[in-house]
């Protein structure tokens, strides 16, 4: 298991709280010392925790997102397991508080002129999953396409 959970029920109890805002500034005033914002898509928060991990959390706490990626990284996994070509971040589920929690990415954008072609590949492996793959979800590390965000 990579993260904590302890760690995780607290960004869970304080994003509760920013469900309720619509100012980003009041937001950032909730969040708990030494995490950070890392961004909000249509259904989950995600914040960098103390320990450098990504805890996600549903906007909805009812919506079943962070399960679906959990199982949708599953069959990531297995499909890329015989692949050197491409890597998945390492990912969890803190089911009790329902927070998604993966390594943190930090790599190269993938360069305009890269991105169709890793993108495409990336597709002939996962190509009967629905994913969100694009290169904004994908970073560049020591020459290895890693996606980060499904």
């Amino acid at each position: 298991m990579i993260g904590s959970e302890t760690l995780a029920e607290t960004i869970a109890s304080a994003t509760l709280i920013v469900n309720e805002w619509d100012d980003v500034d009041v937001a950032h005033s909730i969040i708990p010392n030494g995490w950070e914002y890392l961004g909000s898509g249509a259904y989950r928060h995600a914040f960098r925790g103390p320990d450098g991990f990504v805890y996600k959390v549903q906007v909805d706490p009812g919506d079943e997102s962070n399960d679906e990626s959990f199982e949708i990284g599953k069959m990531i996994l297995d499909k890329l397991i015989d692949s050197d070509d491409f890597k998945i971040a390492k990912f969890d589920l803190f089911t009790d508080c329902n927070v998604f929690v993966q390594e943190y990415v930090d790599g190269e954008i993938i360069a305009a002129h890269d991105a169709r072609t890793v993108c495409s590949k990336i597709y002939r492996f996962v190509s009967d999953l629905f994913l969100d793959i694009h290169p904004g979800n994908l970073r560049m590390v020591n020459g290895t396409p890693v996606i980060f965000d499904w």
